[in-house]
């Protein structure tokens, strides 16, 4: 018993390289890894980009509020990053891109009682239902200040 595995042992050695079928396993089996992995990283690139809108659209949302406590009053949007007094944001939500490289929307709407902030996505065509609601394939905030208080509605941000 011992000679035989001395044999395979000696033989073992002597073999240079790996066999056909041996390579043939191993690049299969990359291609399934492959196979399986890639559609899985695509997904994840749409769900960060739309993080992306969440975390820019609760921004907004917030000096939106902030600059309604301290003026009693709905801002238009150059008034949320003014170049002298406070500022709200950094740049004014117009002027800032959304991950498709589309500008964000920002439209009063309902007598100046409602604020719609939205991107356009990836489609970046700007077809908001006759002006005053966020259309379904768009993503935002529909921020509605006719009662009195703020109520804040999400537009395609499940």
């Amino acid at each position: 018993m011992l000679r035989y595995f001395q044999k395979k042992f000696k033989k073992m050695k002597e073999q240079k390289g790996f066999s056909l079928i041996e390579l043939m396993i191993v690049v299969s089996i990359i291609g399934i890894l492959f196979a399986v992995l890639v559609p899985r990283l695509g997904n994840s690139v749409d769900k960060a980009k739309i993080a992306g809108v969440k975390s820019d659209m609760r921004s907004f949302e917030t000096a939106v509020r902030q600059y309604y406590i301290e003026k009693s009053e709905l801002p238009t949007a150059d008034k949320l990053a003014p170049s002298s007094g406070p500022k709200y944001l950094d740049a004014d939500p117009t002027s800032v891109y959304d991950p498709w490289k589309g500008k964000y929307k920002y439209k009063p709407v309902n007598n100046n009682k409602t604020i719609l902030i939205y991107s356009t996505g990836i489609n970046k065509a700007d077809d908001t239902e006759d002006g005053t609601t966020i259309a379904n394939d768009d993503m935002g905030i529909e921020i509605d200040f006719s009662s009195g208080s703020p109520v804040v509605t999400p537009k395609g941000l499940d």
